[in-house]
């Protein structure tokens, strides 16, 4: 018996029909016996994930003293070196804050933990995997001052 052909998979039919399974360490897992996926199914599935999940209202932003005086001067953040080499400018939620002081922070003292509604910056925000394929909230433009309904000085990691 030979194989046939690839059939391409409408992803939209796919999503509704296939075989859900959540791992706990993992991201959502969508598959149908007897097909491969491909990266298109997965984005489909993932943007399927988004629409379906809700995301918090707001998230936290850890920045150096220094970077938080700039801040207060400015009333506006343009981004740590790492959020600038990457485009955007990072956040945790909640239940990530921890596991972000923990391996980009480790040992530093003095920073300040800002909490920032994301409902204040609308479209900016896009939720994206990362550590453990864990989704996390992404600011693609500057963060304004006036959306930062909170803060936490004096954090050690």
């Amino acid at each position: 018996m030979t194989a046939g052909p690839a059939r391409r998979i409408d992803a939209k039919c796919f999503a509704q029909t296939a075989d859900v399974r959540t791992l706990p360490s993992y991201d959502i897992i969508f598959y149908i016996s007897g097909y491969i996926l491909v990266q298109i199914v997965q984005l489909y599935a993932y943007g399927w994930r988004m629409e379906t999940t809700p995301q918090p209202a707001t998230a936290f932003k850890i920045l150096t003293a220094a970077q938080w005086a700039q801040f207060e001067a400015d009333g506006v953040f343009h981004g740590a070196p790492v959020d600038l080499a990457d485009g955007y400018i990072h956040l945790s939620t909640q239940d990530q804050v921890q596991g972000t002081l923990d391996k980009h922070f480790a040992g530093q003292e003095g920073l300040v933990l800002a909490e920032v509604d994301l409902t204040a910056l609308k479209d900016a925000i896009k939720w994206e995997p990362s550590r453990g394929g864990a989704l996390f909230p992404h600011i693609y433009g500057d963060l304004p001052m006036h959306a930062i309904i909170g803060y936490l000085t004096q954090i050690k990691a």
